[in-house]
C-alpha cells in the first residue's frame, strides 16, 4: 500500500525513504533506463555490491519493472537476517511477493494514474549580453588585447536587434515544460475452498522530456497466480508473469543531449528568424533529435513458476514439495542512423543555405535470447509426540 502511494514509474525509486537502512540513489533519468542504484546498509563486497533479489522465492531481474497494484508485501533483511541466503546476501536481500487470490466473491479493481514529472532543479544560464560581457572579462584576465565583442557589438546584443547575435535560452528551446506518464492496471481475484486466483493486466507509458525527441518507454504487464487444492493430500500452484518493454532512445541519448544544451551559446541561434533550424555545436543542435535516427529495444521477459505440496495419506507427518521455475527472455534491439540537414546563414549577403552532415547511414541489429530452469524438490517429515 505504501508503495503504490508513489507515482514513480520505477517501483525501486518508489522504496525511496520508506525502508530503513536501505538508500536509493536515482542516478539517471532516461526513459526504460532509470533503474536507480540501492545499497542496503552500505557497500559490503567488492565490485558488485548489489542486494540480492528474490521475487515469489526465485532470484529475478527486473524489480524496477515490477507493477506495484501486483506486490503484496517487500521484505528486507539485513545482517543475520540474511545469512540463510548465504554469501549472496553479503549486501542484503530484498524479498518480494505478489498477490494471491483469497477464498471469496470476485473483486475487481481498476487503478489510473496520470502524472506530469519535468526535472527537479533547472540551472539559470547566462543571456546573451551578461555572456559577451563575461567572455571578455575573461579574455583580459588572460591578458589578451583583442576581445572577443566590442562594445558596439555588445549594444547590439544587448538591444537584440541584430540577425547575427540572438539571445537564445536554449534550455527553453529544448525542454518541454513538463512531460506525461500514464499508467493504469487492471486486476481480479477470489475463488472457492479448492481454487483461487488472481489475474492482472496493467500499461505503463512515459513521453520524452526534450522537445523533438522520439524517445518514449511502453510497457504491458499480465500476471496469473492459481493455487489449486486437488484433494486433501495435494496442493497445486501455478503462476505466470510477462511483460511487454519497448525502449526508444534517441541517438545521441539523453546525457548526451543534456550537455548539448547546457553548452549551447546564448550568442548562436537554435532556429533561424525564417523558422528553420540552426546547426548548434558540432552540428548537433538537440532541436534534430527526430532527424539522426533511433535507438529501439524490445524486451519480452517471460516468468514461470509451478509448485506443489503433497501429504502421505498413509504416513503422519510425511510429505514432499517441489517448484519449477523456467524463464525466458527475448531481446532486439535496432540501431538506425542517418544523416541530417541543417540550415546556415550567410551573414555577407543575408542569405540562407541548407546543408547536410556527413554521417553514414548505418543500421545494427541485435537478437539476444535466454532462459534459466530452477528446481527444488523436498522430503520433509514435521511431527509433534506428546
Amino acid at each position: 500500500e505504501e508503495v503504490k502511494k508513489s507515482p514513480s514509474a520505477n517501483l525501486t525509486s518508489s522504496l525511496a525513504g520508506r525502508l530503513p537502512g536501505v538508500i536509493i540513489r536515482q542516478t539517471q533519468g532516461e526513459l526504460g533506463y532509470d533503474d536507480p542504484l540501492i545499497r542496503i546498509r552500505g557497500v559490503g563486497t567488492w565490485r558488485d555490491a548489489n542486494p540480492l533479489i528474490i521475487i515469489d522465492g526465485i532470484e529475478r531481474s527486473g524489480l524496477g519493472r515490477l507493477d506495484p497494484n501486483d506486490i503484496e508485501s517487500i521484505t528486507v533483511l539485513k545482517d543475520a537476517s540474511a545469512a540463510i541466503y548465504g554469501v549472496r546476501a553479503a549486501n542484503g536481500v530484498i524479498l518480494v511477493t505478489t498477490k494471491r487470490g483469497k477464498e471469496g466473491k470476485p473483486a475487481f479493481s481498476f487503478t489510473y494514474n496520470h502524472g506530469l514529472f519535468q526535472p527537479t532543479r533547472i540551472p539559470e544560464m547566462m543571456d546573451a549580453p551578461t555572456f559577451a560581457k563575461v567572455a571578455n572579462e575573461n579574455a583580459e584576465f588572460k591578458g589578451r588585447t583583442n576581445l572577443p565583442y566590442t562594445e558596439e557589438e555588445i549594444a547590439i546584443i544587448t538591444a537584440d536587434t541584430s540577425n547575427r547575435y540572438p539571445n537564445t535560452d536554449w534550455i527553453d528551446e529544448v525542454l518541454e515544460p513538463y512531460s506525461i506518464q500514464k499508467r493504469y492496471n487492471l486486476a481480479s481475484s477470489g475463488g472457492t475452498e479448492n481454487i483461487r486466483y488472481f489475474v492482472s493486466f496493467g500499461s505503463l507509458q512515459q513521453d520524452p522530456i526534450f522537445k523533438n525527441s522520439i524517445a518514449d518507454y511502453t510497457q504491458y504487464n499480465v500476471r496469473s497466480n492459481i493455487d489449486f487444492k486437488v484433494n486433501k493430500y495435494l496442493s497445486v500452484s501455478l503462476d505466470v508473469a510477462g511483460r511487454i518493454e519497448n525502449r526508444t532512445r534517441d541517438i545521441l541519448g539523453s546525457t548526451t543531449t543534456w550537455v548539448n544544451t547546457l553548452n549551447g551559446s546564448p550568442v548562436e541561434h537554435a532556429v533561424w528568424p525564417n523558422g528553420e533550424y540552426a546547426p548548434g555545436r558540432g552540428f548537433q543542435s538537440p532541436l534534430f533529435l527526430d532527424k539522426m535516427g533511433y535507438h529501439k529495444q524490445e524486451d519480452r521477459p517471460i516468468e514461470t513458476k509451478a509448485f506443489f505440496d503433497f501429504k502421505f495419506p498413509f504416513i503422519q507427518g510425511l510429505g514432499m514439495d517441489g517448484s519449477f521455475y523456467a524463464d525466458y527472455s527475448n531481446r532486439f534491439r535496432k540501431v538506425w542512423e542517418i544523416p541530417w540537414e541543417f540550415t546556415t546563414w550567410d551573414a555577407a549577403t543575408d542569405t540562407y543555405e541548407t546543408d547536410m552532415t556527413d554521417t553514414e547511414i548505418s543500421l545494427e541489429e541485435y537478437v539476444s535470447r535466454h532462459s534459466a530452469y530452477t528446481y527444488n524438490l523436498r522430503l520433509k517429515y514435521n511431527r509433534s509426540f506428546n
